[in-house]
């Protein structure tokens, strides 16, 4: 199911809080970033970026298992207002035969961007690699826009497109920006 915004705003300054609260890293991540940057379409879900000890953290207060995911990630899934919430990290994105870390290291952490939505100062994970991760993963149709995302970030965004290039190549990735 796919929410307004408005209805996906108590999730991001709810997770905010917490993450403050403990003194952990995050970014909002993959679509919930994507529409900070630019994409026009609805939320399905919020997307959280963290350490693993950041999963770990967020699992206990509200008495969850981390699990793996899709791209053999590790994350704490919940609900908040109606919305899901994901909170993620250790991503592996699988390609073919292939496999790319995704890793929410120093650097990325060094790039977060400050969101001021409603006087709340949220973060989020920078356009450049936001346009990374969708250009591995490449998922369009079916509820997922990758390609779409990178195309609205594009036209919003004054986007460094040696850094999208420099994060794909750090996670071992070979091919470039697919728009």
């Amino acid at each position: 199911m796919e929410f307004p915004f408005e209805k996906v705003k108590p999730a991001l300054f709810e997770i905010d809080r917490f993450f403050r609260k403990v003194g952990i890293k995050y970014g909002f991540f993959a679509g919930t970033a994507a529409y900070f940057y630019g994409s026009v379409r609805n939320l399905d879900d919020v997307d959280v970026l963290t350490t693993r000890e950041g999963v770990d953290i967020y699992a206990k207060e509200f008495s969850l298992q981390p699990v793996k995911g899709t791209f053999s990630l590790y994350k704490a899934c919940t609900r908040i207002n109606g919305v899901d919430v994901e909170v993620v990290s250790d991503i592996v994105i699988k390609v073919g035969d292939a496999a790319y870390r995704f890793d929410f290291d120093e650097e990325m952490v060094g790039g977060l961007r400050t969101i001021d939505l409603e006087g709340h100062k949220i973060s989020a994970v920078s356009p450049e690699d936001i346009i990374a991760f969708k250009s591995m993963t490449r998922r369009e149709g079916d509820g997922k826009f990758d390609l779409t995302d990178i195309e609205n970030i594009l036209k919003s965004e004054k986007v460094d497109r040696k850094k999208v290039l420099s994060r794909l190549r750090k996670c071992g990735y070979p091919g470039d920006i697919p728009v």
